[in-house]
């Protein structure tokens, strides 16, 4: 066995890949495996709590939400210019009814209704406001038909007498007064006289009952003979006695006063026409006939001109 050469024994050098733990060292106690632990073991799922899906839950909601909205944004943003700015819904046409001292043109012009604008633009509520600027417009309603039309139903104010206070009011059947008389308005109209400015400053509703009573006076004065040969021209109101106005009617060319006081007034129209046909067959000219005795309503007085 001397004379053989025996190998060298095998190095003491650990592994490479193997690390030494030293016992009782602390810090290579810190380092060894888990004994339970295996690295071969696969990874397990991550599992989360009912808090956290729920967060996740409204999270992915709201997330839908916000991308519906936008989408629904976006849609509508397109849609309006479309409609606002398509050849199609441009104003071809405006319809006009109830009118009847107004043209369809001018109605249109005053409520701003151009032909060309576009249908969706159409502020129907400032359109109507502008129609209620006119005096003789007592209401307008203003619609969209599309795909080009705008509808205007107005309201007219008929007038049915000149009202004298100070200067000349047009008034309508019930009494409104609406607007100064002007140039272009109707004139052949009968004139009331007999109110104070103050009075109907005051008191509106008493004024426009005066007006209505002079307007029923007149009515029934229409439905006599006299009225097909002279028509009223003024209706005077007198109420200075602290009572209902008396009237005074002034009829025809004339200008003769018929005083007819308080109502009723049928059978006076019937004394006042037998005065004026005696007076006429006599050749004589009619200043007033006074018909306003309360005491004796038969007495008849006639005053001729001179």
């Amino acid at each position: 066995m001397s004379g053989s050469s025996l190998p060298p024994p095998p190095s003491m050098a650990p592994p490479s890949n193997r690390k030494i733990v030293r016992l009782g060292d602390p810090a290579s106690a810190a380092k060894l495996p888990d004994s339970g632990a295996s690295a071969s073991a696969p990874n397990k799922p991550r599992t989360f709590s009912p808090r956290a899906r729920r967060t996740w839950t409204i999270a992915r909601g709201a997330l839908l939400t916000v991308l519906v909205v936008a989408a629904s944004v976006g849609t509508a943003v397109v849609a309006r210019n479309y409609v606002v700015t398509s050849p199609r819904f441009a104003l071809t046409s405006v319809e006009v009814s109830g009118n009847a001292r107004r043209t369809p043109d001018e109605i249109a012009e005053r409520a701003g209704l151009e032909k060309g604008s576009n249908v969706f633009l159409l502020d129907t509520e400032a359109a109507r406001e502008k129609l209620l600027t006119d005096p003789f417009i007592r209401d307008a309603t203003v619609v969209r038909r599309l795909p080009g039309t705008a509808r205007v139903q107005v309201a007219e104010r008929t007038p049915a007498a000149l009202v004298a206070l100070g200067d000349l009011y047009l008034s309508t059947e019930a009494g409104e007064l609406f607007k100064v008389y002007e140039q272009g308005d109707p004139f052949d109209l009968p004139v009331i006289t007999g109110l104070a400015p103050d009075d109907v400053a005051s008191d509106r509703e008493g004024a426009a009952r005066s007006i209505r009573r002079a307007l029923d006076v007149v009515a029934e004065y229409e439905h006599t003979p006299l009225a097909t040969k002279a028509k009223v021209e003024e209706v005077h109101l007198d109420s200075a006695n602290g009572e209902r106005d008396a009237v005074t009617l002034i009829v025809g060319k004339q200008a003769i006063a018929l005083a007819l006081g308080q109502p009723p007034y049928r059978k006076k129209f019937e004394e006042a026409a037998r005065a004026l046909a005696e007076v006429d067959k006599r050749g004589g000219k009619v200043e007033a006939v006074l018909l306003d005795n309360e005491v004796r309503a038969d007495r008849v007085v006639v005053r001729l001109k001179p």
